[in-house]
């Protein structure tokens, strides 16, 4: 507001945005910084340490979700996460594990599952088991070699999940694209990155 006389001035839409911007940049920067603290001593550090924070790794399945729920136990923890999807699965890690990564509820993660650990499913087993996720979806892409083939299952709004099955899977199965099929997978195979 201005002096004696009035006026004064306001932030427009992009101004206000462009603020909302770098309070969320400045954040990441200070959690970016704290992570780097954690991992190496920048004082002696090296740069085969600090690689570490861009690794790439080699799990084709790396989905990200919103952390819904954390349930402590005596030594490991179940964490709920939501996905793109609007479909929940739940990753089985150590206590010690969410505590390094700092977990909380809302906070965004990536679910990291290999391929060879997710299982297909036509069948209708209504699988209620604590440690089992199952994922409704359908192929979109089967890819074979001379011994395998690598199944691209789309379970919504483009969360894909890719499973590695024999050729004789595939046929005895009769899996072709766009069928319907349920992705299986084990809470202990799905690892979270943060």
């Amino acid at each position: 507001i201005g002096g004696a006389g009035g006026g004064g001035t306001t932030l427009t839409q992009y101004g206000e945005n462009l603020l909302t911007t770098y309070s969320l940049l400045k954040e990441e920067q200070i959690k970016f910084i704290e992570n780097l603290n954690r991992i190496t001593d920048l004082n002696s550090g090296t740069l085969k340490t600090i690689r570490r924070l861009s690794m790439q790794i080699s799990a084709r399945n790396q989905i990200i979700g919103t952390i819904e729920k954390i349930s402590l136990g005596a030594v490991n923890a179940e964490i709920q996460m939501k996905l793109k999807s609007g479909k929940s699965i739940i990753s089985i890690i150590t206590n010690n594990s969410v505590e390094n990564l700092g977990l909380a509820i809302n906070d965004e993660v990536v679910a990291v599952v290999k391929s060879n650990n997710v299982l297909l499913s036509t069948t209708q087993n209504n699988l209620q088991i604590n440690e089992i996720n199952s994922l409704k979806g359908n192929i979109e892409e089967i890819n074979i070699d001379s011994v395998n083939a690598e199944v691209v299952v789309n379970i919504g709004n483009e969360d894909k999940i890719v499973a590695i099955v024999t050729i004789n899977s595939i046929e005895n199965m009769g899996l072709k694209i766009g069928a319907s099929v349920d992705v299986i997978i084990k809470a202990s195979d799905i690892m979270i990155g943060k």
